[in-house]
């Protein structure tokens, strides 16, 4: 995620930068930012803003759908079992999630939808 480098020698500084994947976590860590400001700043707002370069105005993340462009919610989408989800034959890629978690409570064609309010995700036959 960071790559530390020397920028001066005598004495010995450093620098952390962030590497591509630090670069790419980016965007996760300002959707949890964007809920952190609508759930805990309070009455005096955001404690820091962000000013996109392209357009010069004060703004937040959205997630927006990559194909229609539309906002997503929790609400707005079916998940899916994806093709990195079983090998040929049906043996699993990854191991078997642990119990008690949403992905072994999820079976394959089963729905998730949110309930609404702080209600968890709930399984939809």
């Amino acid at each position: 995620m960071l790559e530390r480098r020397e920028y001066a020698s005598k004495p010995p500084r450093y620098e952390y930068v962030l590497t591509v994947k630090g670069l790419e976590l980016f965007s996760v860590l300002m959707v949890m930012v964007r809920w952190g400001d609508k759930w805990l700043a309070g009455t005096a707002g955001p404690p820091v803003l962000y000013r996109h370069q392209a357009c010069g105005q004060i703004s937040h993340v959205e997630l927006h759908c990559s194909e229609c462009g539309q906002p997503m919610s929790a609400t707005d989408i079916d998940v899916l079992p994806g093709p990195g989800s079983a090998a040929p034959g049906g043996a699993p890629h990854a191991p078997p999630a642990k119990p008690g978690t949403l992905a072994s409570a999820v079976a394959p064609g089963d729905r998730l939808s949110a309930a609404g309010g702080s209600e968890p995700l709930v399984r939809k036959p």
